[in-house]
């Protein structure tokens, strides 16, 4: 199956390029994490995260029609790879490349991948679980976009009610 990307944010091969330079800017490992329907889904960890420090992490590209968050997590290391280099990082920076490159919210299968999450079973979601489960985790970030809203909106999920989900939002409106 051939894609022909409709805008250089759709475009997977470029993208692993620019990631590609990132990873040799700040020393992160890219690899595999699985493949699906013949694409490779990439990780990026760090130093840090290798050695068992506690790490960010961070993904993007659950959703194909959601380009921002991949352009978004992109722009941000480019700019920040002393931090990345620095840190204790693993990035997801496009979970359904078949989704980008369509331009659609599912997979190359016509699956919500944010909806299969609990099936272990799907050999993209079993890697991505192996993965979460080989670091030890500071923070995690799962970057979307939508284009219906404005300015941003976040979902906080710390059981321990310790966040700092509305620090981060006061932040953002100034």
């Amino acid at each position: 199956m051939k894609f022909l990307p409709r805008h250089r944010s759709h475009d997977y091969v470029w993208l692993m390029a620019q990631w590609r330079r990132v990873a040799k800017a700040t020393g992160m490992e890219m690899s595999a994490m699985t493949s699906v329907g013949g694409l490779p889904v990439v990780q990026l960890v760090s130093r840090a995260a290798k050695a068992g420090e506690a790490a960010v992490y961070v993904s993007a590209g659950v959703h194909g029609d959601e380009p921002g968050a991949v352009c978004g997590l992109l722009a941000w290391a480019m700019e920040n790879t002393m931090t990345l280099k620095a840190g204790s990082f693993v990035l997801l920076p496009c979970l359904n490349p078949h989704g980008l490159m369509l331009n659609t919210r599912v997979d190359q299968k016509g699956r919500d991948l944010n909806r299969r999450f609990h099936l272990k079973r799907d050999p993209l979601v079993r890697a991505w679980h192996r993965l979460l489960k080989a670091h030890s985790l500071a923070a995690a970030l799962c970057l979307h976009e939508d284009y219906d809203a404005e300015g941003m909106y976040m979902y906080e999920l710390d059981h321990r009610r310790q966040g700092i989900g509305q620090l981060i939002l006061d932040r953002v409106e100034k």
